[in-house]
């Protein structure tokens, strides 16, 4: 099952502002229906920072961020990154006692700011460089969807509601970034609340977890820097990478 949007918030859009033309990727396997031949950015393997912090839920502050996925973009953006320029994606990953908040970004964080509102911050630097052909378990949450017609205020977007879809989405997807999926599980569908001043916006979030096979480094250094599909600023398309076990 499928649905469509009409009228959607461009900031929202899937990422036409990190494409730089088409190249071809050279794969064991034949190229998935739909999928698009990206060029990577040309800081795609620069260090990165990845922070893990622990946020104190007691905290109306927090209380509010959780429930609205614009504040905690706020939050972290204007507190942790005020005046420094960059992509920074983020992920929201609650747990049974606890609620962790995952964020990548180019620059180093500085998260005395939330010295209230966190429990613990930690953060180190990471430089994104794969070996061909190695397996690495992955996580994200991302928005499974399309865009149809033109990108401006009248464009749709189809998003998949069907494991089975969502699933060959993420391997399309995946595919353009240079990896393979191997293997890959859809967890539970959400709305995501995006109460963006002039447009409240509902997008479809979906956790997915499995093993992928670095088909090319770069351009999969490329995904853990600029995320993958839609909603990137509002908590989704942070992709984490460990080695298979």
């Amino acid at each position: 099952m499928s649905e469509i949007n009409q009228n959607d918030d461009p900031s929202m859009d899937d990422e036409d502002d990190v494409m730089f033309g088409e190249t071809a990727l050279t794969t064991d396997k034949p190229r998935p229906a739909h999928a698009r031949f990206l060029k990577p950015a040309p800081d795609a393997t620069d260090p990165l920072w990845i922070s893990k912090v622990k946020l104190n839920t007691r905290n109306v502050r927090v209380q509010a961020a959780l429930a609205d996925s614009y504040i905690m973009h706020c939050l972290v953006q204007g507190e942790v990154f005020p005046e420094k320029r960059g992509r920074m994606l983020h992920r929201v990953q609650q747990g049974r006692n606890e609620v962790l908040l995952y964020v990548v970004s180019p620059n180093e964080p500085d998260w005395t700011p939330f010295r209230r509102i966190a429990i613990t911050a930690e953060k180190k630097a990471w430089t994104p460089k794969f070996t061909k052909d190695s397996l690495l378990r992955f996580q994200i949450t991302a928005s499974p969807s399309v865009q149809i017609g033109v990108k401006d205020r009248n464009n749709k977007t189809l998003h998949f509601y069907e494991q089975n879809d969502q699933e060959e989405w993420l391997r399309v997807r995946f595919f353009d970034r240079g990896a393979e999926v191997v293997e890959v599980t859809a967890g539970r569908w959400s709305r995501l609340v995006c109460d963006k001043p002039g447009a409240n916006v509902y997008e479809l979030a979906v956790p997915f977890s499995g093993v992928l096979r670095v088909k090319d480094p770069v351009m999969l250094a490329h995904a853990t820097r600029y995320g993958v599909g839609r909603g990137k600023a509002f908590g989704l398309g942070m992709l984490t990478l460990a080695r298979a076990q």
